[in-house]
């Protein structure tokens, strides 16, 4: 059959790619030529001189907020949109390999009837990127026309508040400036365009190749040796899209992680001046369309990854999993790469062997630890010493601290035993532990669904915590005297600007980085019991497996399981020895620390109103929750596997 054109659908795209200077001609990289030249000087004008001009304008007018905020929620989306650019120029060759990919015979559709299956996927793909499109650009143009459709370019102002080095309130000055922020911004708009259709392609061609692999699992030849090489195709296929759709996320993985990050942030804003605006004006109508443009950018991200998701679990799963379960392991640790990423973003999960090295990440993560973690730690402690004589400031200071000095002891652990993590990751891969067939996986399944279930619980029972106590000095009105989430003792005068926004920001950044890695060390003990606990439930049905071979009489088979079950059991209990080794200690100092933060924040409920913002006393009852829900969940995954030890 004619060669498939994979590009064809997206060859818009890539053509204005190549017009903004991210995309070199065929399949080359960036060189030392006159393209590269034009690249540097379009990104660095274009973007760099945007985005410096309008942050620069954030220093001049932050003691005004409505100022601030109108500037900040552009700048910030301005600042994701270099962040594309950089990611996406950084790793321009896994994008050029994964496009040249779609080439391979593999992935081409063998039949009319496999490519009428993917047309209507490639078509709804043009229709929403080309919808997309019109809208960024649209508002774009809107936002840069608004000061002559309200007059106000009479007083020479600009479509976006930014600072620049020369007076902009005179021609021609104001004019060339006027143009130059125009097209900057249409610029950026249509990189991000791109950028997003190019990202939300490659979820379309995973999708579009699911539908391909399920049409030939539905066609099967009758034929034995047709079917034979047919399944063996369908395997090489399936093991192809994953590497596909592994490769295409290690492509946009932070991309995406910003722009849900920043997104959320600008809604936010963006809601925040409709309630100082008419929203029928010039300036309402801006921020709708804004929201609106932002609200679908986020929304063909959502589809698209659903559209993969919804795929691979109607088309492929079921029947894949029958046919390649001998070919591909159980991968127990895909359930905890979200704790494993967040991890790896505050310092404490190194890439490679597990060990710190001299390198720019090591260096991050000493940056981290010190000034996040051990500057929040510090100034919380010191403050002990100011306020002992009063019993209520002192109680309400020590039940934080005792918890800052569990996550120090956590911290100290985690690091000093993270090689001892990734060797049992690398264990779990081993034969020995992996799951025999599809009935030995529903039997671990439940095990370790809890266990998702008790992370998802805790991940949003922290989050919520975090998120009042960052927020109720506006809540009880304390912010307008200056104070802080939590009173801390400072070498310098925080009541003034910028030093309150400052130390309210370092204090925002302590709690989350804190609480983030709190959780997800606690999760990640609870999966090491877990998995323990699953480990247990494969041995008890190899050997029930073994006592059904002895009551048929299947002697050498019976000595062969008894051979692997032992075999099996010593890497267990070696395994469990392991990692007592590295949480051990943890659990002890969290049980204690517990104990005291427990007794501490029932004190504390005797002093305040528990359902009142004024006092703290609701964020002490989601604090006093949340230790209570971290020692049940200790006591409750130690109890599994001491029952699953016990059904042996």
């Amino acid at each position: 059959m004619k060669e498939f054109k994979w590009k064809r659908t997206i060859r818009t795209n890539l053509l204005m790619l190549h017009y903004l200077g991210l995309w070199p001609k065929n399949n080359e990289l960036y060189k030392f030529n006159l393209y590269t030249v034009y690249t540097f000087i379009s990104t660095v004008l274009m973007m760099g001189g945007h985005n410096f001009f309008q942050t620069m304008n954030v220093f001049f007018i932050y003691k005004d907020l409505e100022a601030l905020v109108e500037t900040f929620f552009i700048a910030i989306m301005d600042l994701l949109v270099s962040l594309k650019t950089y990611f996406f120029i950084r790793k321009i060759r896994i994008l050029k390999k994964l496009v040249s990919e779609l080439r391979d015979p593999i992935f081409q559709p063998q039949t009319r009837r496999q490519v009428l299956l993917v047309q209507p996927r490639l078509s709804s793909w043009k229709k929403i990127y080309h919808s997309y499109v019109s809208v960024v650009i649209g508002t774009g143009l809107f936002w840069c026309v608004v000061p002559l459709l309200d007059g106000s370019f009479k007083d020479y102002r600009l479509p976006f508040a930014a600072w620049y080095p020369y007076n902009t309130r005179s021609s021609p000055s104001y004019e060339l400036t006027y143009i130059y922020q125009v097209v900057c911004f249409l610029y950026l708009s249509v990189g991000t365009a791109t950028v997003d259709g190019t990202i939300t392609s490659l979820m379309m061609y995973t999708s579009a190749n699911c539908d391909i692999l399920w049409d030939k699992m539905k066609n099967l030849p009758p034929e034995k040796p047709s079917s034979a090489r047919t399944i063996i195709q369908c395997i090489k296929h399936h093991n192809k899209i994953l590497r596909f759709a592994q490769n295409a996320n290690r492509f946009f993985q932070f991309i995406v992680l910003g722009q849900f990050f920043t997104s959320t942030v600008v809604i936010a804003l963006t809601m925040f001046q409709m309630t100082l605006v008419d929203p029928f004006s010039s300036n309402g109508l801006l921020r709708l369309s804004y929201a609106a443009g932002v609200t679908m950018q986020i929304f063909i991200y959502c589809w698209f990854g659903n559209e993969v998701e919804v795929t691979c679990e109607i088309r492929v799963v079921q029947i894949m999993s029958v046919l390649a379960l001998k070919t591909q392991k159980f991968d127990f640790s895909a359930p905890i790469r979200p704790i494993l990423l967040q991890l790896e973003f505050v310092g404490l999960w190194p890439p490679g062997d597990g060990s710190y090295k001299l390198n720019f990440y090591t260096f991050y993560a000493i940056f981290i630890l010190t000034i996040i973690f051990g500057g929040h730690f510090f100034f919380q402690t010191v403050t002990l010493f100011f306020v002992y004589d009063t019993i209520e400031t002192f109680a309400s200071n020590i039940f934080l601290t005792m918890t800052d000095i569990m996550i120090m002891l956590k911290v100290y652990n985690f690091i000093k035993h993270t090689k001892t993590l990734k060797k049992w990751l690398q264990l779990l891969k081993e034969d020995a532990f992996q799951p025999k067939d599809d009935r030995q996986i529903q039997i671990i399944k439940p095990t370790v669904d809890l266990w998702k279930t008790t992370y998802k619980f805790f991940f949003v029972l922290v989050c919520l915590a975090a998120s009042v106590w960052s927020i109720v000095p506006f809540l009880n009105k304390a912010a307008e005297d200056k104070e802080l989430p939590f009173p801390v003792w400072l070498p310098y005068d925080h009541t003034v600007s910028p030093f309150y926004e400052l130390s309210y920001a370092h204090e925002l950044f302590g709690l989350w980085f804190m609480g983030m890695t709190n959780v997800n060390f606690d999760n990640l003990i609870f999966a090491c019991l877990t998995y323990v606990a699953a480990q247990c439930e494969l041995l008890s049905d190899n050997l029930r497996n073994m006592l059904k071979c002895a009551t048929s009489q299947h002697e050498p088979l019976v000595h062969k399981g008894i051979i692997d079950c032992i075999k099996q059991h010593k890497e267990l209990l070696s395994l469990a020895e392991d990692l007592n080794a590295f949480f051990e200690i943890i659990i002890l100092g969290q049980f204690v620390a517990s104990t005291v933060t427990i007794a501490t924040t029932l004190f504390m409920l005797t002093l305040v109103n528990p359902f009142s913002f004024e006092n703290k006393g609701f964020i002490v009852v989601m604090y006093g929750s949340a230790v209570f829900a971290e020692i049940f969940s200790f006591c409750w995954f130690g109890n599994e596997v001491e029952v699953k030890v016990r059904c042996l």
